[in-house]
């Protein structure tokens, strides 16, 4: 069955297709990072989160109310200097988080990331629109009158787990606009294996997709897709459900 398998994967690549393992894909999402994390919390197991794309905390953020509910200690990125200083400012008070203004790459310095402007008149969901590729911003049917450019510092995801001495993420959190990806790739080379990975999956080209749930399987992830996200976990005895 494997070679079988093999043969055919390469007959679909030479055409532009790929073969993939099906996953069932939940048709209404549920809150599923929240249960996760506080089985872990229950548990007595330490817990450590990283966010990639933390926007303000708050607007479409699976992690924010466990964080605060269970006071989770964390490292919280976000590039845009605004929403950034609203994410200092709804969780003040709270310990053993750490704030990074930064994007992740693959090398360090400064880069241009475009964004939907402030004071936009289109819907909500806007404001965490955010990539390097101003296309993308385009393809969500934002106009370019209301696309703005501003320089971000950039950071290798190794270098800044390094800086801060972080060996051990029980979940990564990755909504990065069809970058999602790279990031999980570049934390994946860094050795550190999270037990838990959510990113967001419905801004990825097929092939993009797919060869990230290869890489992932062989790390020892199993998973549970919705419309939009895909979670990976290495505890899936843990966790029943996971494919």
């Amino acid at each position: 069955m494997q070679v079988l398998t093999r043969l055919l994967k390469g007959a679909l690549n030479r055409v532009g297709l790929d073969l993939v393992r099906h996953a069932p894909t939940l048709e209404r999402p549920f809150e599923l990072v929240p249960v996760m994390l506080r089985d872990y919390v229950r548990s007595g197991h330490p817990v450590f989160v990283v966010q990639v794309g933390a926007n303000d905390g708050r607007a479409f953020d699976p992690l924010g109310a466990s964080i605060v509910e269970h006071r989770l200690p964390g490292l919280l990125i976000e590039p845009l200097p605004d929403l950034f200083e609203a994410l200092r400012q709804n969780y003040a008070g709270l310990p053993g988080l750490i704030f990074e203004n930064v994007a992740i790459g693959a090398d360090e310095g400064r880069k241009p990331f475009f964004r939907v402007r402030p004071g936009h008149d289109g819907p909500e969901f806007w404001q965490g629109l955010g990539s390097f590729d101003r296309g993308h911003l385009e393809r969500a049917g934002v106009p370019p009158s209301d696309i703005e450019s501003c320089m971000v510092d950039v950071v290798p995801m190794g270098a800044l787990l390094d800086r801060h001495r972080i060996t051990d993420i029980t979940l990564l959190q990755v909504d990065t606009e069809g970058f999602d990806d790279h990031v999980v790739r570049a934390t994946l080379e860094t050795g550190v294996l999270p037990r838990v990975i959510n990113y967001e999956h419905c801004h990825l080209p097929v092939r993009r997709r797919s060869a990230l749930k290869e890489l992932l399987v062989a790390k020892g992830y199993r998973f549970l897709e919705s419309w939009s996200d895909t979670t990976a976990a290495r505890d899936s005895d843990r966790f029943p459900g996971l494919y």
